[in-house]
């Protein structure tokens, strides 16, 4: 038997199922194996009835337009700090299975390819008292922001992050505030 999405992108496969459960069927990645177009009522779902539209699915299913799919979600490194496995060390990071449903837990190792972090711990300070852990398919670092303590220095935040971003995506070189 010929597996229709070998060649897809895991992030292409793990979107697909997440529709399938979405519409009431459960994850299967046998059923697209099988049959790429596989709708709802043969155990996949229905490209209509998905927020990304029946054209969306259409160009990256049947067409394999996979630069569409990143376009829209764009693709997540998996190993920021590029952890070999059996790594241990403990910091606060964004961890997820599946590319948009991403949770802050305290991740202190890597370990076959996935991330293991403390059940529920948000903080280190947390992490103190947990034994219980899960593993993550995906880990990224979360971008802090400053703790603002007055309305100055939260506009003056604001404004200094504007300038970062018009610099980056224009080109020009405008100084911060002080």
């Amino acid at each position: 038997m010929e597996n229709k999405i070998a060649n897809f992108p895991e992030e292409v496969k793990q979107k697909m199922l997440e529709r399938q459960v979405e519409q009431g069927n459960k994850a299967d990645i046998t059923v697209f194996e099988k049959n790429e177009i596989a709708l709802k009522k043969e155990d996949g779902f229905d490209w209509e009835n998905t927020p990304e539209g029946e054209e969306f699915w259409d160009n990256v299913i049947i067409y394999e337009y996979f630069d569409l799919f990143f376009k829209k979600y764009p693709k997540i490194e998996s190993d920021p700090m590029n952890w070999p496995d059996g790594f241990f060390t403990e910091r606060v990071m964004l961890v997820a299975d599946y590319i948009d449903t991403w949770q802050k837990r305290v991740v202190f190792a890597k370990k076959n390819g996935k991330f293991l972090a403390w059940t529920d711990a948000k903080t280190l300070e947390e992490a103190n008292d947990i034994t219980l852990t899960n593993s993550w398919k995906l880990a990224k670092i979360q971008e802090e922001k400053p703790v603002v303590k007055t309305k100055e220095e939260e506009i003056k935040y604001f404004i200094n992050d504007f300038i970062d971003k018009a610099n980056k995506e224009f080109d020009l070189k405008l100084n911060k505030l002080k």
